[in-house]
């Protein structure tokens, strides 16, 4: 068994030696461990509840964005000459 801590909330696990993530901490030292509880955490994002205020945010994000600018130029007219 390997003692190894996890980076997030510091607590002390035991994990098996013959593992393949406790093979790759003994190799490679600078690797970081993360807990299942942390993982999980991570993994999942938070779920906010539905609101028509959500709602409204994600539209009016969508409604005011700034217009591209034109790339191109305005082509001048051809010049005349004058013949007198």
């Amino acid at each position: 068994m390997r003692e190894v801590q996890c980076i997030i909330c510091d607590r002390k696990v035991f994990i098996d030696e013959a593992t393949v993530e406790a093979k790759r901490l003994q190799n490679n030292p600078i690797r970081t461990f993360m807990c299942d509880d942390c993982k999980s955490r991570l993994d999942k994002p938070k779920q906010r509840p539905y609101t028509q205020e959500t709602q409204r945010n994600a539209t009016d994000k969508r409604c005011h964005k700034q217009p591209k600018k034109s790339l191109k130029k305005n082509k001048k007219t051809a010049k005349t000459k004058k013949t007198d």
